[in-house]
């Protein structure tokens, strides 16, 4: 079994294959070119490199969100263009959920959302607690104040605010390896090893992105159409 798993949905890009032993390839990008200039040149270059087609995959996991409305597009068009062409099953992975996998204790995710809030869920042993939110820093450390634990942060915002989380939160804020702060398709393959053998997949019609507000574009039309 070999899954190759891609993450376009933030500024970083990646992408990574797994089997049943763990990541067998893995390519990180965060060069700040558009994503449509680095992924697709990187993915070719990590399947040579590793010895890999794209016709030995068995599925096609995706992060579909939260996180950059164009980057999430990017993601998701490939992932589908990949399954159609293979006829290959593909694995949605939701982003938070793909920064908190394997992560022991208290966990809280945080992607930069722009307009000063995060996209964000809290963790415990990867099990979700509550929901998906995009909150303010501020407001979304008030919540975390009721934990007597440590909590570790994963994602780009993780640094972008890291001064703020520890004046709130003191010592038990935690900043994650760099690796977790960025790149989400190795964790994502993983994750999606078991939503695959749980039959947690869906064709090409079925993939939708996973957003937790309007894009500006889409707010800008429904404003105009009031």
């Amino acid at each position: 079994m070999k899954i190759i798993a891609i993450d376009t949905a933030s500024s970083a890009c990646s992408a990574a294959v797994a089997d049943e032993k763990g990541i067998i390839a893995h390519f990180e990008c965060a060069s700040g070119k558009p994503h449509s200039l680095d992924f697709l040149p990187g993915v070719a270059a990590m399947l040579e490199e590793a010895g890999l087609k794209l016709a030995d995959m068995d599925a096609v996991a995706v992060t579909i969100g939260p996180g950059s409305f164009t980057g999430i597009r990017i993601g998701l068009a490939t992932a589908k263009a990949w399954g159609q062409a293979l006829h290959i099953p593909i694995i949605p992975v939701i982003t938070l959920d793909a920064l908190s996998y394997n992560i022991e204790g208290v966990c809280c995710p945080v992607l930069d959302a722009r307009k000063n809030e995060v996209y964000t869920a809290v963790y415990r042993d990867g099990k979700l607690l509550g929901e998906y939110r995009a909150v303010s820093p501020s407001v979304l450390c008030d919540d975390l104040k009721q934990f007597d634990e440590p909590v570790c942060f994963t994602g780009d915002a993780a640094a972008v605010y890291a001064d703020l989380f520890e004046k709130e939160l003191g010592e038990k804020f935690i900043k994650a390896d760099d690796d977790r702060l960025l790149f989400m398709a190795a964790p994502a393959a993983l994750l999606a090893r078991e939503k695959l053998l749980q039959g947690e997949t869906v064709d090409a019609l079925e993939l939708d992105a996973f957003y937790l507000r309007v894009s500006e574009a889409e707010q800008k039309r429904m404003q105009k159409n009031d």
